[in-house]
């Protein structure tokens, strides 16, 4: 059986978004990736990568619609939006 290959801004993103403190859960259904590779994703990174992590989690709000899928984390600084396959993080206006 032939290891399936993940494009590197697949694993890319759902780094950040682990980063932000989603569960691996939720990664997995916004981006279609098993819960083990992403698992294996984190390891590859070890201790540094939970260094990296956000202390406190960040709100995370979720929407579906007909036509997307929504994932909006929200910090004091900034806000990352996960909308379908893609990431795009803005600076919040003080």
């Amino acid at each position: 059986m032939r290891k399936q290959r993940f494009d590197q801004s697949i694993k890319r993103h759902s780094i950040i978004l682990f980063l932000t403190g989603l569960s691996i859960t939720k990664i997995e259904k916004l981006t279609g990736v098993r819960q083990t590779t992403i698992f294996n994703w984190v390891k590859e990174f070890g201790p540094k990568f939970e260094l990296m992590r956000a202390e406190q989690s960040p709100t995370v709000i979720t929407m579906r619609t007909k036509v997307e899928h929504i994932v909006r984390i929200l910090d004091e600084e900034w806000v990352l939006i996960y909308r379908d396959g893609k990431i795009e993080i803005r600076k919040k206006d003080k």
